[in-house]
């Protein structure tokens, strides 16, 4: 028919012959009951393209020469297209297919057991069909109904659980959003997904888990609940400024231990308090936020007000009043240095002129001593006073040396060269 200029004859036919059968198809597939209905339409659509194949093997000639040179529609798009047309856009069938899925979707959600091989044949369907037909007859409204679902069981969960159980509730759902689309959804589809639950479960919620009485961050800190304080870490992670709220509370709430006088009446018993702090969040850190650099300086940063340095300074001379063992004052010097140097805040200079006046401050008898030697190894680490080059001097000059009274234990010199 193509040699003897009846082509557009004959594709014209084609396409009214598979109109007319199409509409036979939709008939039957409307009067399908119940869960019968997906598997209707799955094996009508199995043997629609099993038909398209057949119909361009027998119209090769029309695909390879007809259709090129009047610029038609490819057999099998026309195909496809006929199928969108008169079978998923049926004023009877699109409304209730949606329908279907989305009640086949919340069913899941609440713990049924559905046919995910049946809900997969059906999506990959739809995404044959283009990307426009998945995203507009399926995706667009899955994602409104999902949002509306997670924000109102957002609501319940956050009324009625500590914090803890919470983020462990929307990691579940999380979980199982990303498990939904490996399953039977396209795979752009799970940052979409995720985005909702995150913004439903997390991004609203957030100032009132950080702040929840007995079970938000500060609780968490104080009971070492390594475990919720990680899964937080890496739901807030998740959002935009989730980390940064928490190194904000945290910031705020750490000025309580200045601001409590029953905390820091003893200078030693707040320098021994500043060091254990220390040791509990190194351990978060290395354990809840997986050592995370970023996370720590944020944390490090936060801690600089928590730490008051001009404070800690009139504590440390405090706290060493009265020391009569050098074992004793050398480990108490370590350590209380280590919450300078180990913690790596940025504002050092009250920190150097503490250093500056420690040989005076200490006037110890121990002769020969050094200080950068025996008291405090880090200062001889590679690039210490490349960080904090004005004690340079005063370190390593310093010398212990006795007084010439040979009695008593008040009152020795140290000698600065």
């Amino acid at each position: 028919m193509v040699l003897h200029k009846f082509g557009d004859k004959l594709y014209s036919g084609l396409v009214t012959t598979t109109t007319s059968h199409l509409k036979e198809i939709s008939k039957s597939i409307e009067d399908a009951q119940g869960g019968l209905f997906l598997e209707e339409l799955h094996r009508k659509w199995d043997d629609h393209n099993k038909a398209l194949q057949m119909i361009r093997d027998i119209l090769m000639y029309v695909e390879k020469t007809y259709i090129p040179s009047t610029h038609k529609t490819p057999i099998h798009e026309l195909g496809m297209n006929l199928w969108r047309d008169n079978i998923i856009h049926s004023g009877k069938i699109q409304t209730r297919l949606l329908n279907t899925l989305l009640e086949l979707v919340l069913k899941e959600r609440t713990g049924e057991v559905i046919n995910r091989g049946l809900m997969r044949n059906i999506i990959k369907m739809l995404m044959d069909l283009g990307s426009s037909v998945y995203q507009g007859d399926f995706e667009r409204p899955f994602l409104e109904v999902s949002a509306e679902f997670y924000r109102g069981e957002s609501q319940k969960f956050i009324e009625c659980c500590d914090c803890g159980d919470y983020l462990k509730k929307a990691e579940r759902r999380l979980n199982e959003e990303m498990e939904r689309v490996r399953h039977y959804l396209d795979a752009q589809s799970e940052t979409k997904i995720t985005n909702v639950v995150e913004k439903e479960m997390i991004a609203n919620h957030m100032g009132r888990l950080i702040q929840m009485e007995n079970s938000g961050l500060v609780n968490m800190l104080l009971d070492n609940k390594c475990e919720d304080l990680g899964r937080m870490y890496v739901l807030f992670g998740r959002v935009q400024d989730g980390l940064l709220k928490m190194t904000s509370h945290i910031r705020e709430t750490g000025k309580q231990l200045f601001t409590d006088p029953a905390r820091v009446e003893d200078p030693v018993e707040f320098v021994q308090r500043l060091l254990d702090e220390k040791d509990k969040y190194d351990n978060i850190i290395t354990s809840s936020f997986n050592n995370d650099k970023t996370f720590q300086n944020a944390l490090n940063s936060a801690f600089e007000d928590f730490i008051n340095l001009n404070a800690v300074d009139e504590k440390l001379r405090k706290g060493l009043k009265g020391v009569r063992k050098v074992t004793y004052l050398d480990k108490r010097i370590r350590e209380a240095c280590g919450v300078y140097l180990l913690w790596g805040w940025g504002n050092t200079f009250p920190f150097e002129r503490s250093l500056l006046h420690f040989p005076r401050r200490l006037k110890w008898r121990n002769s020969g001593m050094q200080l950068d030697t025996c008291f405090m190894p880090e200062i001889s680490a590679p690039g210490f006073y490349e960080r904090i080059p004005l004690p340079r001097k005063a370190f390593r000059d310093a010398r212990w040396k006795p007084t010439t009274r040979e009695s008593g234990t008040e009152v020795d010199q140290i000698a600065v060269v």
